[in-house]
């Protein structure tokens, strides 16, 4: 799974790259465009809103099958200083995210259809040990 141009670690946490694009808009994730500068965004957010996703991720994500082990997880809306983003929340289960919430950005790590795995974007709340 590639995600480089998209999220990426920098000094040892990860970042999310967005694109500046000429008239000073940014949009996430930055478009393969000779027209768009590549920017790094902001580590932490503002939850914007949220949904529970109680269905296993699509490929090339491995989904639980089995409906008595699969976990729902969060999935929001993270507003950063130019752009709202989508992505996984790392919540603890259990634990109901709120709107207004300071996150931070950390990757996870997920389990691939193929058996391997692969890091991912995810944000959780600041100063939380959360999965990462």
């Amino acid at each position: 799974m590639d995600l480089s141009g998209v999220f990426e670690t920098r000094d040892g946490a990860p970042v999310l790259i967005g694109g500046r694009g000429p008239d000073g808009t940014v949009v996430f994730p930055c478009p393969a465009s000779d027209a768009f500068t590549p920017v790094p965004l902001s580590r932490r957010g503002t939850l914007w809103s949220y949904t529970t996703q109680a269905f296993p991720p699509k490929p090339p994500f491995a989904g639980v099958a089995d409906p008595t082990r699969f976990q729902p997880y969060h999935v929001g809306y993270v507003e950063l200083d130019t752009v709202i983003v989508e992505a996984r929340l790392d919540i603890p289960p259990g634990e109901t995210p709120r709107i207004g919430d300071a996150l931070e950005l950390v990757a996870m790590s997920m389990e691939l259809a193929d058996g391997g795995s692969a890091d991912v974007f995810a944000f959780r709340p600041v100063g939380t040990g959360g999965k990462a």
